[in-house]
């Protein structure tokens, strides 16, 4: 199981390798491990693990985490989980002899809660781009490779006009530091953009 921790939110990569249930070796077959968190006694989720590739014996799948208190169903292909649970993988190998196979991973707290959000100007004309910066490190969920993260734009000056979603990009994998480009429009009666003559 990796990483073997991470905030909520993230991804952990289920590994099983297991040549017995190579059954059929001229297609990829599937797996089931079972995925129990420490929090509440009981709480098991099953995932299925897919082979890499036909007769490989390696089974695989990519697990979401979600940041939620309940343990009841989570959605599909995602588990839930807070700060400070420790989640386990569990799967019972039947062949050649009954054996219990464990690997574990921890859910730490965030890292420090001290977003910051950061334009390349403080004032533009209509019809400019704004470069929009992000700083938080609780969104950098993968460290090895850079993360997305959506934020939402509203214009003070029209507060009844329909907000817009902006996809931020991460600079680089473990940087915590997300751009976009804001592009603006003079126009009066704009649903999309947000900035007009005096806005």
């Amino acid at each position: 199981m990796a990483p073997k921790s991470a905030v909520a939110g993230s991804d952990f990569t289920i590994t099983l390798y297991d040549q017995d249930l190579d059954q059929n070796a001229t297609f990829a077959e599937q797996a089931i491990v079972n995925v129990v968190s420490s929090r509440i006694v009981g709480s098991v989720y099953s995932v299925e693990l897919t082979e890499t590739a036909a007769s490989s014996g390696v089974f695989t799948a990519s697990m979401r985490s979600q940041d939620k208190a309940t343990t009841a169903l989570a959605e599909h292909a995602k588990v839930n989980v807070q700060e400070g649970d420790v989640l386990a993988v569990e799967y019972t190998d039947l062949s050649p002899v009954f054996r219990v196979a464990r690997a574990t991973a921890r859910v730490e707290t965030r890292s420090c809660g001290c977003s910051t959000i950061t334009t390349d100007s403080e004032s533009i004309a209509a019809g400019e781009s704004l470069v929009v910066s992000v700083y938080d490190p609780d969104q950098n969920k993968q460290s090895e490779t850079a993360n997305n993260l959506e934020i939402v734009i509203t214009n003070l000056d029209r507060p009844n006009q329909i907000y817009t979603m902006m996809q931020l990009r991460e600079s680089a994998a473990d940087s915590s530091v997300f751009t976009g480009m804001l592009q603006t429009r003079d126009n009066k009666i704009q649903p999309d953009t947000f900035v007009g003559t005096s806005d």
